[in-house]
């Protein structure tokens, strides 16, 4: 039997709310792939880069009338998203040099 695993390029841009909280389930149950090891210290770098990116725009987009921009509410979310994404990723999955529980040091 063939499974079939959906990607986040199935849900159109129209069903951004519907595709942010599939997003979210499939984070929680771990579907992202097999290597489910430690970051390594470059991917804790790119991830806390990607996240303070993300924090920086959102900051920005706070300054914008959102009667000016299209799907305003949904960039909002989506950007919410992302950094709760990344932030809980960061979090339940620390670096090499770090203690599971996320404890630094003894």
């Amino acid at each position: 039997m063939l499974e079939y695993t959906l990607k986040q390029s199935d849900f159109p841009r129209a069903h951004g709310k519907t595709r942010a909280l599939w997003l979210r389930a499939r984070n929680r149950r771990g579907d992202w792939g097999s290597a489910r090891g430690r970051l390594t210290e470059e991917e804790r770098a790119r991830l806390n880069d990607c996240q303070n990116k993300i924090q920086s725009v959102a900051n920005s987009l706070a300054h914008v009338d959102p009667r000016k921009v299209p799907d305003f509410d949904e960039i909002e979310e989506c950007l919410e998203n992302a950094d709760q994404s990344l932030k809980e990723t960061l979090k339940s999955n620390p670096g090499p040099d770090q203690p599971k529980s996320g404890k630094k040091g003894p």
